[in-house]
Formats: C-alpha cells, structure tokens, sequence
C-alpha cells in the first residue's frame, strides 16, 4: 500500500473554525491524522466528539478517503467529492472522460480549484486509485 499524503485540516475549504477547535481539541491536525481517527473510531463516538451529524460525517470521511490518492490536495478532493466521485473506491471504477466532465463541470460551478485537471490527470487518478482500498463508509 502506498503511503498516506498529509494535507493540513484547515485547508479544506469547508472545514470552519468550530471544526479547526473540535480537531484540535481532539489533536488532529492533518488529513492522515483524520483518516486514522475514522478508521479507529466507531461512528456514533466519532459524531458526538466532532459534533457532526451523519450527513457532516460522512462528508468529512469522503474526502479524507480521496485526499489518500497522490497528488490531490484539499481543493481537489473537495472537487471530487463534490462532484459524485467521493471514494477511492468510485474513482478507481470511473471511466475517464465521465470523471473529467463531471470534475469540471462541478469546479466551474464552485470556482475552487484554479488550475485545469487534464485528461491524463484524471487517467493518472483512476490507474493510482486502482492501488487502494476504500475504506467502508456506507455504512453512514
């Protein structure tokens, strides 16, 4: 397995100064940080320590979940996430045009990310996913 990319928490764009306290409180501070806390803590726990509700929840674990893949910072894993492909599980089965009309049209849509994701980005992105295993948030 390759290894766990550390992005800052606060670099997430949705991630707000009551969750920056409630990570802090609870010594994360980075991605890997948070990815270990949810494999490591059973959900209900996990709800009432972050003070999220299931929908708040599982939205964080998305993205701690794509933030995995090489190369994808906070921005693009918010991206990802937002438009559908919100496991490493769905992007490694993504089919590759299908992934960059849905990645742009959702970046053009919320302006995040301000480079342009190419088509051999995003080929690169489904063969690295192919590498991992998502870890189960179905169960949300």
């Amino acid at each position: 397995m390759q290894k766990i990319l550390i992005r800052k928490l606060s670099d997430y764009p949705y991630v707000d100064e009551n969750m920056e306290e409630r990570f802090t409180f609870l010594n994360l501070k980075t991605s890997k940080d948070l990815y270990e806390y949810f494999v490591d803590t059973p959900f209900e726990e996990a709800t009432k320590e972050l003070e999220l509700d299931i929908k708040g929840l599982t939205y964080l674990k998305r993205l701690m979940d794509v933030t995995r893949l090489r190369y994808v910072s906070a921005i693009i894993a918010t991206v990802l996430v937002e438009s559908g492909y919100d496991s490493v599980k769905k992007i490694a089965c993504a089919e590759q045009m299908s992934l960059h009309e849905a990645f742009h049209n959702i970046n053009q849509a919320l302006q995040l990310y301000k480079g342009k994701l190419g088509k051999n980005d995003v080929l690169f992105l489904i063969e690295d996913a192919k590498f991992y295993t998502s870890f189960d948030i179905e169960e949300a």
